[in-house]
């Protein structure tokens, strides 16, 4: 079936929102606050094919914001989160999946509590996992190296449609010829011209 819709990119969006205000109002006060973003992910779902776009948004809006997202998938789970490994290392965040529970409050205490500056001056950070920054196809669901995308609605497709599955918008999959078209009408009048242009 169908994924569930995901609440990460509306939860992102309202602590991005609380981080600016609360932001401002030390800002006011001559006093600077980093914020940072803590994710725990207990249930895996990666969200619907329309979660994409607003949830990396939300990440892109963390980075230029300079919001740290850091991540805990629970164990239980047995595969990372896509975008919460995205989301820690574009925002310099701290991204996790513990093997098992045991140490857990341990392992938060160790590698969460400690501030941006900390982190960066003092603590020896566990090296970053490698990120899979691929996009999947809103098809299958699948990472995909290159792919179609709708410019409306920025949808990823691993093969050329004719109309967009997620905005109905209607392509025109003749003008996506590499230019092969208008060489061809160019050298088909070039050759009527004797030559001339």
């Amino acid at each position: 079936g169908n994924p569930k819709k995901s609440r990460l990119a509306a939860s992102l969006s309202r602590a991005l929102c609380y981080a600016r205000h609360v932001k401002r109002e030390y800002e006011k006060k001559g006093r600077f606050l980093q914020s940072r973003i803590m994710v725990i992910d207990t249930c895996g779902s990666m969200g619907a094919n329309d979660d994409y776009v607003p949830i990396m948004n939300a990440i892109f809006s963390a980075r230029n914001m300079g919001v740290q997202i850091d991540s805990l998938v629970m164990p239980m789970l047995g595969k990372d989160h896509s975008f919460l490994q995205q989301a820690s290392d574009l925002t310099k965040g701290v991204y996790k999946r513990p093997d098992n529970l045991a140490g857990l409050l341990q392992l938060m205490m160790q590698w969460y509590m400690p501030d941006g500056d900390l982190r960066d001056s003092t603590l020896i950070m566990p090296k970053p996992t490698e990120v899979d920054y691929r996009a999947n196809c809103f098809c299958h669901n699948k990472p995909q190296d290159t792919g179609w995308v709708c410019p409306v609605c920025l949808a990823i497709f691993c093969s050329a449609r004719k109309t967009c599955e997620i905005c109905s918008t209607e392509f025109d999959l003749g003008r996506n010829d590499g230019g092969r078209r208008k060489r061809k009408q160019m050298m088909d009048a070039k050759d009527q011209n004797g030559g001339r242009r």
